[in-house]
């Protein structure tokens, strides 16, 4: 079966919806599934774009047979909650 899963969180992210989202991704796909991942670059929890990923461009990656689709985004340098 095919898999879609959108959300603004994944790995590396290790807590919260992102640890959440890849281990629901990566148990499927070892199921035997077609999964891709629509996700926003890793920024959680710092606020800021981690090193080697970029907030300006799309860009695709494998992990753990995932196929995760990286889409721009921008985030607020003073994040207030």
């Amino acid at each position: 079966m095919k898999i879609l899963i959108q959300s603004i969180n994944y790995p590396p992210e290790s807590i919260s919806t992102g640890k959440y989202n890849g281990e629901m991704a990566e148990w499927l796909a070892a199921k035997g599934h077609q999964v891709t991942m629509i996700t926003a670059p890793p920024y959680y929890p710092q606020w800021q774009v981690w090193k080697g990923y970029s907030a300006m461009v799309y860009s695709t990656e494998i992990i753990h047979q995932v196929k995760v689709i990286r889409c721009p985004l921008w985030v607020p340098k003073n994040c207030q909650l």
